[in-house]
């Protein structure tokens, strides 16, 4: 006991003794009913979700009406921008249709890499299809390969170290 209060009433701060404990038998499923009160916590995440869904609300709300004013103040498009029915611009028109030259450029290139044609006619210089440049490339490499013989290590023009270290002024 502390040195100011000298009954356990007055050391409880004036509060009653807590009841005794009960007694449970062994082997008995038990839990405290005083701890938790379900009641109140289904009615506190009711009243959560309600406060949660009326902010949601507002809030829509409110984006909406702030969309529509600003929507309204702003200035209208000057008439250059807006596209006027029957009026196309001057000449040189620039593309009408990219994505249609697009695939037309494209169709060209794949034609022009999976055929055979001319290059340059005039200097004799032909093209033909990628992979088979590739299978006559690795053709001519394994046949230079075979035919050629080992390099032998070139003779090196280089002078020998010299022992000692070389005076200034001369290489």
């Amino acid at each position: 006991m502390d040195s100011k209060h000298q009954t356990p009433k007055e050391a409880m701060g004036g509060h009653a003794a807590p009841a005794p404990l009960p007694v449970i038998p062994p082997g008995a499923i038990a839990y405290e009913k005083t701890d938790v009160d379900a009641r109140s916590i289904v009615r506190i995440v009711i009243v959560l979700a309600a406060i949660i869904a009326g902010a949601a609300g507002i809030a829509f709300g409110l984006f909406r009406l702030l969309g529509e004013r600003a929507e309204g103040s702003d200035p209208p498009a000057p008439p250059l921008s807006r596209p006027a029915e029957g009026r196309r611009a001057p000449e040189p028109r620039l593309q009408t249709a990219p994505a249609a030259d697009l695939a037309a450029i494209q169709e060209e290139e794949r034609r022009a890499l999976s055929g055979y044609g001319w290059a340059d006619e005039a200097a004799g210089v032909a093209r033909i299809p990628i992979e088979e440049a590739m299978a006559l490339y690795v053709g001519q490499a394994a046949r230079s390969a075979a035919a050629s013989p080992a390099p032998s290590p070139a003779p090196s023009r280089a002078r020998p170290p010299s022992p000692g270290p070389s005076p200034r002024g001369r290489p």
